[in-house]
């Protein structure tokens, strides 16, 4: 299927659908979270980057057609910066790994440890620590300008990190006053690949000291 033949209502429909089928077998899920699971299920990153690809006639079922890809793209990522300004200057960036970016983040003056994103993640506020074997979500004091986590710990998952008990967590987020269908899909994409290479990531993360990682965290702060 052309992706650009599709339209709004379509995924609408089919978001619909989604949601029932999921709550037959027990899993609660929001609208918004459905769109962007049919809006993944054609090839879009999420139900956002879907939209922002078609012109201002999407209920009347009008295609990019017209427009340059180039200009919706800086549009979209324009209305991106506006709501999630960039945090980076937080943590200092180690490297990358395949899909994945590495920072290093200091905690409580002397701890040190790595986080890990999806590259080119639409937030840049959803991370994956090995260490704490935890997701950490940045949206304190505000979406806006966060500087403090919010901390979803995966022991309790018993190393049982598929997709089913992820609806668990998604579910459980979706009763946060601060939670956007963008930090969702983000989490829900950095899920996905976690299921798959966890033991890459903690390797990685196990190879370094604290030591070590300030060193480096002081070293590149004062490049």
């Amino acid at each position: 299927m052309n992706q650009l033949q599709t339209n709004v209502n379509d995924i609408k429909s089919v978001a619909k659908i989604l949601k029932k089928e999921l709550a037959a077998m027990s899993f609660e899920l929001s609208h918004s979270s459905a769109l962007n699971l049919a809006s993944k299920s054609l090839g879009f990153k999420n139900y956002q980057t879907y939209k922002g690809l078609l012109d201002n006639n999407l209920e009347e079922k009008k295609s990019i057609g017209s427009r340059p890809f180039s200009e919706v793209k800086k549009e979209v990522e324009k209305k991106k910066l506006e709501k999630y300004p960039r945090i980076y200057d937080n943590f200092i960036k180690l490297g990358h790994i395949q899909e994945y970016s590495i920072y290093i983040k200091l905690e409580d003056e002397f701890n040190y440890f790595l986080l890990f994103e999806i590259k080119n993640s639409y937030t840049g506020r959803v991370f994956f620590s090995p260490k704490y074997n935890s997701f950490s979500l940045f949206v304190y004091p505000n979406i806006q300008s966060p500087i403090n986590d919010y901390v979803y710990n995966l022991d309790s998952l018993n190393g049982k990190e598929n997709r089913l008990e992820y609806f668990g967590i998604i579910k459980h987020l979706n009763n946060k006053s601060w939670i956007t269908r963008e930090l969702l899909n983000d989490l829900m994409d950095l899920m996905e690949k976690i299921i798959g290479d966890r033991k890459i990531l903690t390797d990685i993360s196990d190879k370094y000291s604290n030591e070590e990682l300030e060193q480096l965290y002081k070293d590149r702060k004062n490049i």
